[in-house]
């Protein structure tokens, strides 16, 4: 089994939306567009009537909200303003939360490839797969820098020998087939982690100490065992 992670997708956040209303997270700077407010979360569409616009600043209680793709424009002056002639009422700062409490109500989803493979024992089992084994990580299989298709880049003109463990690989052919979906020998799916804040101020992780993604997909279990191993 190979996990190939391909992007970064972040829910909804609750904070980012609170601050666009006023009610909550960080007030924004003068000139701040959504992507800015409280920290630095990923733009996602704005609120009704704003389509994507960015949200000015909200020095002294005064601010510009830039028209919408959908509902006309809005502006601000002073404490009050109005959207297309309804009364936004006064403007309410919300206490600043800290990076701790963002994180907390912003949790960032991982989402990667989960590419399997039968071993070499099964019948179409690839040679790379349940074939070889050592006490350590093989360093030196792939090039430091990745290929024009952002894959791995093949280090070797034939199988890899690792000096303390042994073959590791194949060829270059079968080694590629590791990274790109080849009908009939591997298939792929999606697999989503979800990263929670940790005991390290403003770090994130996922911990599982029995990650099985796949168990019961695509190829199945490896035979015998009760996970997939691909």
């Amino acid at each position: 089994m190979r996990l190939e992670l391909s992007m970064l997708r972040c829910g909804i956040c609750a904070s980012w939306a609170l601050a666009l209303c006023g009610c909550g997270g960080a007030e924004p700077a003068s000139g701040a567009s959504a992507s800015e407010v409280g920290s630095n979360l990923p733009q996602g569409p704005a609120s009704a009537g704003a389509g994507n616009a960015a949200v000015g600043g909200v020095a002294g209680g005064n601010g510009t909200m830039g028209s919408g793709a959908g509902g006309g424009s809005a502006s601000a002056s002073g404490n009050q303003g109005e959207i297309d002639g309804f009364n936004l009422g006064t403007y309410m700062p919300a206490p600043a939360l800290t990076p701790e409490q963002m994180m907390a109500m912003c949790q960032p989803n991982l989402t990667g490839l989960v590419r399997d493979f039968k071993g070499k024992n099964e019948p179409g089992g690839h040679p790379d797969f349940e074939a070889f084994s050592g006490g350590s990580a093989s360093k030196g299989i792939v090039q430091p820098m990745l290929g024009a298709d952002h894959k791995p880049v093949y280090a070797s003109m034939g199988a890899f020998v690792d000096p303390q463990n042994g073959p590791q690989t194949t060829t270059q052919a079968n080694f590629d087939q590791w990274y790109r979906d080849t009908p009939g020998v591997n298939m792929t799916t999606e697999f989503t982690i979800q990263l929670m804040p940790s005991n390290v101020p403003g770090v994130l992780t996922f911990d599982d100490p029995a990650f099985f993604p796949i168990d019961g997909m695509l190829f199945g279990n490896t035979p015998g065992q009760q996970h997939n191993f691909g």
